[in-house]
């Protein structure tokens, strides 16, 4: 079990990142967007459990690792492309 000050530890270093501007954690209106769909289609999907991306929750703000989202998308099937 993490303690309190690991936690802290944590999330003062998820936003001194975010503040040098490496950023690795998107807001839901970016994940949705760099996923390209709407930051609505985005909850409902999470909601119903269609989307197994995990987020992290910093009081109200929640934000999605950009590398989770990239390992979703890589998962993703592919579509053959049928030539014409």
């Amino acid at each position: 079990m993490e303690t309190l000050e690991t936690k802290l530890e944590y999330l003062i270093e998820l936003l001194e990142k975010e503040r040098s501007g490496t950023r690795r954690f998107l807001t839901k209106e970016e994940a949705a967007e760099y996923m390209g769909m709407s930051s609505y289609t985005l909850d409902e999907y999470q909601r119903l459990g269609k989307l197994k991306i995990p987020s992290v929750k910093i009081g109200k703000m929640v934000r999605y690792d950009l590398k989770d989202i990239e390992r979703y998308c890589d998962e993703l099937p592919r579509r053959e492309r049928k030539e014409a």
